[in-house]
């Protein structure tokens, strides 16, 4: 039987209503990369670029050994080769609206969940810094996912990402945020879309982690959801391309070693393309040679204590021992599930609290190193990134603030044809420039399962 609610009664209704004041958010606030960054700052961001220099050879053809008659000739001379770097500033910017009635009620409700000019623009400010805390793990093409399925179910796409190793720098689960705005196109930067002329954009409805699934619906310019019919696909398949609806789609296929990819797009260009190792250009300088970030592939093995000691081994012979302190290595929780795991049976592993089951922290001893695994959800499943202290890698740039023109005030009447909406709004701004000056000592652990 059905039970009766107290306002059910005659007299019920003369009892108010309780509101619980606040907001209990739903969703990650993670943003822990990005405030990472800002504490590897440097200065602000000035002029119009920013330019360095990276030694790539000593001239060690210079040095021989001679013999000791007073006929013999020295050396011939090699001077020792620099490359110049050259890089530019990204931007990026939010906006914040809340209608003008809502902001003029609040003021008089004693009783209100929040103050919700408070609540949008803390929302904001937690949205850019995930949307900027993921791009440290992006190449700057702007690509954010590969299709490894799509059918339609229940009018929506369910989309399988591609989770293969030759993807995964441009396609991970942890960079698809709920109610997120994307777009789709072929690797050659045509758009592709459903064939319904209401349609205006696709909107995130569920993100699915375990299952690298993503599921989407499609609204018209006016926000109403349209039902995706069996014939409305305009041919996206496996192999197309996902970017946020902001972004403008490139054509990847036309990537060479002379693409420059700070230029490419307006994102910025994160760890895959600044420790690459594949030729790729970045900031006037091709990734090979002694200018290249040190990776180690681990042929799709399970990863174990033995690649963390081969690739650490690899950086301090690059760069020498004892010049940086390694010790934190970064990458996805379901990673870490995996080693701690194998720390079971894999007594090299060291546990900070030897607990019988699970642990307080995990890390892994290489020499005078003691690398602490953590964990960072925008990690792609296949990569992990040993990054030694010290300014290695070096910000440029500012935390996003306020937009005030001509020094005036932050919020302003929306403006409509002729006139004004009764919406305030206001927007926030931001510069930066990442640069890393030594890559090799930047490791990456690829192609791996957990």
């Amino acid at each position: 039987m059905a039970v009766s609610t107290v306002g059910s009664n005659a007299l019920g209704l003369y009892l108010k209503i309780v509101s619980q004041n606040g907001v209990y958010s739903q969703l990650s606030e993670n943003c822990a990369g990005w405030k990472n960054i800002l504490k590897r700052k440097k200065s602000p961001g000035e002029g119009r670029e920013r330019r360095y220099l990276l030694r790539s050879a000593f001239g060690s053809a210079a040095a021989a050994f001679v013999g000791v008659n007073g006929d013999v000739a020295y050396p011939n001379a090699h001077k020792a080769t620099l490359a110049e770097a050259l890089a530019y500033y990204k931007d990026f910017a939010l906006t914040v609206e809340v209608e003008r009635a809502v902001l003029a009620r609040a003021l008089g409700d004693m009783g209100k969940y929040g103050e919700p000019l408070a609540e949008e623009i803390k929302c904001k400010t937690i949205a850019m810094s995930r949307m900027l805390s993921a791009a440290l793990y992006q190449d700057g093409t702007g690509v954010i996912g590969y299709i490894s399925t799509v059918v339609i179910a229940s009018g929506k796409l369910t989309i399988v990402l591609d989770t293969a190793d030759s993807t995964n720098d441009r396609s991970h689960i942890g960079w698809f945020e709920y109610g997120d705005k994307i777009k789709f196109a072929n690797t050659a930067g045509t758009a592709k879309d459903i064939n319904t002329a209401t349609h205006s954009y696709y909107a995130i409805t569920a993100v699915d982690r375990e299952n690298d699934t993503v599921t989407v619906a499609s609204y018209t310019s006016a926000g109403v959801l349209v039902t995706i019919g069996s014939g409305d696909i305009d041919t996206l398949a496996a192999g197309n391309v996902i970017y946020r609806s902001g972004s403008t789609p490139i054509d990847l296929t036309a990537i060479s070693s002379t693409t420059e990819y700070g230029t490419l797009t307006s994102a910025f260009v994160g760890f895959p393309t600044l420790f690459a190792a594949d030729n790729r250009k970045i900031h006037n300088i091709n990734m090979t040679g002694p200018i290249k970030g040190t990776q180690k592939d681990v042929g799709g093995l399970a990863l174990d204590s033995q690649h963390f000691q081969q690739l650490v081994s690899l950086q301090k012979v690059a760069v020498g021992e004892g010049t940086y302190k390694w010790n934190s290595a970064t990458m996805a929780p379901e990673v870490l599930d995996a080693l701690v795991e194998s720390r079971e049976t894999d007594r090299r592993f060291t546990s900070i609290q030897d607990n019988k089951k699970g642990v307080a922290a995990l890390g892994y001893v290489h020499g005078k190193d003691t690398l602490m695994f953590e964990t960072d959800e925008f990690t792609p499943k296949k990569r992990s990134y040993v990054i030694p202290g010290g300014d290695v890698l070096q910000f440029f740039g500012s935390e996003f603030d306020w937009v005030r023109p001509e020094g005036g005030s932050k919020f302003f009447l929306k403006p409509s044809d002729g006139g004004h909406y009764r919406t305030v709004r206001a927007y926030m701004e931001g510069s930066g420039l990442l640069t890393c000056v030594h890559p090799q000592a930047c490791g990456v652990l690829k192609n791996f399962t957990a």
